[in-house]
C-alpha cells in the first residue's frame, strides 16, 4: 500500500464516471470539454491530507460547471470510502472552502475548484 500508482488508479476510478479525469497538469492537448483534473499527494496513515479537484467546462453559462461540481459533491456526501488497489482505503470528505469559482482568461471557460480532505487507512 502507498504506491502512487495505486492511489492514482483509485482517484481516476472515482472521478472518471462523472467526466473524463486527469491528474493535474496531464490533460492531453485537444481534450474536449468538460473534464476534471485533480491533485495527487499522499499523507501517512491517519493524517489529514488535502486535495484540489477542478471541473473544467467551455460554455457561456455556469450551468454545466455547477452540475458537474454538484455531481462530485453528491458522490462524496458526508464522506466516502474508496478501496485503493493492492490494499488500503481512502476516505474523502468535503473540505473548506468547499468549492469556489476560478476565473479564466477565456470568458467561455468556466472552472470550479473543490477542496477535499482525505485520510488513508491500511487494511
Amino acid at each position: 500500500m502507498g504506491k502512487a500508482s495505486d492511489l492514482a488508479k483509485c482517484l481516476y476510478g472515482f472521478f472518471s464516471p462523472i467526466a473524463p479525469s486527469f491528474l493535474e497538469g496531464t490533460v492531453p492537448n485537444g481534450t474536449p470539454f468538460p473534464y476534471i483534473t485533480y491533485s495527487l499527494s499522499y499523507e501517512d496513515w491517519f493524517i489529514d491530507g488535502n486535495m484540489q479537484v477542478r471541473v473544467w467546462t467551455k460554455s457561456s453559462s455556469m450551468v454545466k460547471v455547477t452540475e458537474l461540481t454538484d455531481a462530485i459533491l453528491d458522490k462524496i456526501g458526508y464522506g466516502v470510502a474508496e478501496d485503493i488497489p493492492n490494499g488500503g482505503t481512502i476516505v474523502m470528505k468535503k473540505g473548506s472552502p468547499l468549492w469556489q469559482f476560478v476565473p479564466d482568461e477565456d470568458e467561455n471557460i468556466k472552472t470550479t475548484m473543490i477542496n477535499i480532505t482525505y485520510n488513508i487507512y491500511k487494511y
